[in-house]
């Protein structure tokens, strides 16, 4: 490695060094308590990563006791193969206990891992400054917060470098002979993909360049050379169903082959999402925190990607045969890439394996544009140029040290509302969240008590986290009603819809039985759920009942309305802070 890919690769973990002080947040609680034996009905033993339990009776008993929010549809499935990036978390367990620390550590050296392998493609495909800059750009780029930061989504790591390294290995192989590329490329196809699924992206790239990069040769022998990489992705594919490994029924995943129009659906608006986010750094992440700009992400994606691409042409002829050669198989690798990460919701993080290319095709827009500026020509391509180096070279590394600040600093605000007073005193008692604000009251907090070693309530239920305000009203002793107001809907949020596909909405009429709670139906509409009763098995006043709602900014005991009477909750904002 040269030393200026050293700088570099120095340059991308000093910026991530502040992830170290974040703690466990989400799911990282959920893999502790697993490990520690804390949820025998999940069959933990298999698979640390089973978003849900993949048996519809047991689904419903545990929904029935509060472990799932109401709504949940019991024949959801979801279970994912990531046995590497399961031993992983298991043998920090050993190492670390409950502290976050070690965890970090190791997260840095897969990312300083998944760095040094970047610059070794760079350095084969984009000779020269554009290579050296697509390195700088990838390695500040603030959409790596999350693979870094949260424990959770290492696995992202975990899958991306082995693979990235196999990929190095596959050129070396393919451009001078070096023999040892035939096996280390498999390998670290193997590896990657036992880190997670996230490592069949990643086999975009391999295609692209065996069609598309390698030195001349027949399409027939570059498809002979291409068989062992598609067996291999066929192979893990086959297997992973096969072992029982699939997601259905959520809203959120969705398997390409169990749920092919799902799928599509989701690639549609997905993958400009994340062009948008990619190029111009019109977030991702706000498909969820702000749903009302979806349209708006998807709109700026189509115009932002069409954009780069004129703009690539008029670059192109001023650039090096070895460039464009690297570059077409790059950008090829990117767009392939971005159709297996469109399974799930857009988010930034999923940019991680399609970032290796659009950083190569914005390094090479930035250094033309700079030589333009220097020679006085092309002014609208020095105009979008001078854009791009504010959003990814001067925004993107601010961008990256503020978002793991703000995870810190949520991450323990969390921690500090699962001890807090209100919460301890709900120990033993059948809680009951009239309204809360995100996903982070209504389904980690139980899982974060856990962790401390609180006192548990018997239960943890949310009657909604729909992002509206609502109106509750007491319509019987044992009764309660919550409306949305200003036009709003139920079920309709990425952690709603993640238990309920709403292709399978819940209509008017429809009663669903959670043991404590039997849950009404009153009204909706085309989108969903409007106005929903709680009828529940016991008088209200119970002393074992114990209701909270979320106002401004906090948890609080809720003052239930009188019979007949009904009283307004405005949403605030929770600690995630959207």
């Amino acid at each position: 490695m040269s030393k200026r890919h050293a700088v570099i690769l120095i340059v991308g973990l000093l910026l991530f060094v502040p992830s170290l002080w974040t703690d466990f947040m989400l799911d990282d609680f959920y893999y502790l308590g697993a490990i520690e034996g804390r949820f025998p009905e999940h069959n933990t033993n298999r698979s640390l990563f089973p978003f849900f339990i993949n048996d519809e009776e047991a689904t419903r008993v545990i929904a029935g006791q509060g472990g799932y929010p109401w709504w949940i549809d019991e024949r959801v499935r979801g279970e994912t193969f990531r046995p590497l990036s399961d031993l992983l978390i298991r043998v920090d367990y050993l190492l670390h206990g409950k502290t976050p620390f070690g965890y970090h550590m190791h997260s840095l050296a897969w990312w300083a891992a998944t760095l040094f392998v970047c610059g070794l493609i760079f350095r084969r495909a984009l000779p020269g400054a554009i290579g050296v800059f697509a390195l700088v750009l990838f390695a500040v780029d603030e959409v790596h917060v999350m693979p870094v930061a949260w424990i959770a989504n290492r696995n992202a790591l975990v899958a991306v470098a082995p693979m990235r390294f196999g990929l190095w290995a596959w050129i070396r192989w393919c451009d001078d002979g070096w023999r040892a590329g035939r096996i280390l490329a498999p390998l670290g196809i193997v590896i990657g993909m036992a880190g997670s699924e996230l490592g069949l992206a990643v086999l975009g790239y391999f295609i692209a360049y065996t069609l598309l990069g390698m030195p001349a040769i027949s399409i027939r022998a570059r498809l002979v050379r291409l068989t062992p990489i598609v067996g291999l992705g066929l192979a893990y594919a086959l297997a992973y169903r096969f072992l029982g490994f699939y997601s259905s029924g959520s809203g959120v995943y969705h398997d390409p082959i169990q749920e092919p129009a799902g799928f599509l659906g989701l690639v549609v608006t997905g993958v400009p999402t994340l062009l948008a986010s990619g190029i111009a750094g019109f977030s991702a992440d706000f498909w969820f925190a702000v749903p009302s700009l979806r349209p708006a992400q998807v709109v700026v994606g189509g115009v932002v990607t069409v954009g780069l691409l004129v703009v690539l042409r008029a670059c192109w002829d001023h650039l090096d045969d070895s460039i464009r050669r690297g570059l077409r198989w790059l950008l090829t690798g990117s767009a392939l890439s971005l159709i297996p990460v469109s399974a799930v919701f857009p988010s930034d993080r999923m940019l991680l394996v399609p970032g290796i290319g659009l950083t190569a095709a914005l390094a090479a827009v930035l250094v033309q544009a700079y030589r333009f500026w220097r020679t006085r020509r092309h002014r609208l391509l020095v105009g979008v140029g001078g854009y791009l180096a504010v959003v990814h070279l001067l925004v993107a590394p601010f961008l990256t040290v503020w978002i793991q600040t703000l995870l810190t600093k949520h991450s323990r605000q969390s921690l500090a509302l699962a001890a807090s007073p209100i919460v301890v005193d709900a120990g033993g008692k059948e809680t009951i969240l009239i309204f809360a604000p995100d996903h982070i009251v209504s389904l980690y907090v139980p899982l974060m008590i856990d962790h401390l070693e609180g006192p548990a309530p018997r239960s943890w239920r949310p009657l909604s986290i729909a992002p509206y305000d609502h109106w509750l009203r007491r319509t019987g002793s044992r009764t309660l009603e919550l409306e949305v107001a200003n036009g709003g809907v139920m079920l309709r949020s990425v952690f709603e819809e993640l238990y309920r596909d709403p292709k399978n909405q819940l209509t008017p009429g429809t009663v669903v039985d959670r043991d404590l709670i039997r849950v009404e139906i009153l009204s909706a509409n085309d989108r969903g759920p409007t106005r929903v009763a709680f009828h529940f098995d016991r008088d209200l006043s119970d002393p074992m009942l114990y209701f909270l709602v979320w106002q401004d900014g906090e948890l609080r005991s809720a003052d239930l309305p009188a019979v007949g009477e009904e009283v307004f909750l405005k949403r605030t904002l929770g600690p995630g802070r959207f």
